[in-house]
């Protein structure tokens, strides 16, 4: 005989249960943006931490080389021939040829979209200018190729020619590498990303905004338009960049350049290397017309600008002192088909 206390069957009312289900969509809809945030912190971390192996290796390589260090590419400093692909090596890929860096994706920043869209329309045709580039994220084996290019870092464009007198007192300050959308970058600046908070929408061709050739080329592609950053004394350091109210700020003050800089503390945020060549007057005059021109003539200017001049390799823009290792290019390496680890044959890339 039942209980008298047990009459029918318990269970939950309909009121009950979509209560119960607005409490879980409730804290679904606290929690993932939380873990969303969490797991772009993991990246982010991740991201600095390949930076500090980076820079480790870049140190190593300076000082068994006489301080100096890789070149941007191989792509960059290749003659252009309309309707053919250049499948890249990196500065990046020195480092690891030369066993100064074990694993090459260290490269690789996790929360780059391999390529970030800005990479991809660069490596379309960089914005209208040279051939296409394209990588595979793991070289023969036959997998999808993409427009892009291998690493997730760029270098200064000003330290990649090796000067001397390129390198500012303050090595704490002055940005070695970063967060990039190619493999160089131009200038400090977040004009590109940042020209909708100020009604410029879409914004510029990214290749020439907001002041000449590459001036785009650092991406902001962290959390709150964040990039990791890779300073000549070897330390990371995670920066953003300031939201502008005005054009005035989206053209001059979204970096403080006296805190992180290329050249020289407080410098023109939307300039680009070769301006560096022209505006600076510590630099001789015409230095720009020599590193933009074919002629491989030395001229005079040059040569008596320091003891020895400059030698080129890989083709125009890629100058550097006599005394600088050949090996450290990657386009000298893929010219003399030097690579040990990677191919260097640039088909065999795919």
């Amino acid at each position: 005989m039942s209980s008298p206390e047990r009459k029918g069957h318990w269970g939950f009312t309909l009121i009950e249960l979509l209560v119960v289900v607005a409490i879980i969509a409730l804290l679904v809809s606290i929690l993932l943006p939380a873990l969303g945030t969490a797991r772009e912190q993991a990246r982010i971390t991740r991201c600095g931490t390949a930076l500090s192996q980076i820079g480790i290796a870049f140190q190593a390589c300076e000082t068994e080389n006489n301080g100096f260090g890789p070149t941007w590419d191989d792509g960059e400093c290749s003659p252009q021939i309309n309707g053919s692909v250049e499948w890249m090596l990196t500065w990046v890929d020195v480092l690891h040829d030369l066993d100064y860096l074990d694993d090459p994706k260290a490269g690789i920043c996790p929360t780059d979209r391999r390529p970030d869209e800005i990479c991809e329309y660069l490596a379309r045709g960089a914005g209208g200018v040279g051939r296409p580039r394209k990588f595979v994220r793991n070289m023969g084996m036959g997998e999808q190729e993409r427009f892009g290019v291998r690493t997730s870092y760029a270098l200064n464009g000003i330290l990649h020619f090796n000067f001397p007198q390129d390198r500012e007192a303050d090595a704490s300050r002055q940005v070695r590498a970063i967060d990039g959308w190619w493999t160089w970058f131009g200038s400090l600046n977040a004009a590109y990303v940042l020209a909708p908070k100020v009604g410029i929408n879409p914004p510029p061709n990214p290749l020439w905004f907001p002041g000449g050739f590459a001036s785009s080329h650092v991406g902001w592609r962290h959390r709150d338009y964040g990039a990791q950053t890779l300073y000549r004394d070897g330390h990371v350091r995670f920066i953003k960049p300031r939201i502008p109210s005005s054009i005035e700020d989206l053209l001059w003050r979204t970096v403080d350049t006296t805190i992180s800089f290329t050249w020289m503390p407080g410098e023109n945020p939307s300039r680009n290397y070769r301006d560096a060549y022209n505006q600076d007057p510590s630099y001789p005059y015409g230095i720009q017309q020599y590193m933009e021109s074919p002629d491989p003539i030395l001229p005079e200017f040059v040569t008596a600008w320091s003891s020895g001049g400059y030698k080129v390799l890989g083709g125009n823009n890629n100058y550097h002192p006599f005394g600088f290792p050949e090996e450290l290019s990657a386009a000298w390496r893929t010219d003399n088909h030097a690579w040990r680890k990677l191919p260097n044959d640039p088909q065999g890339r795919r």
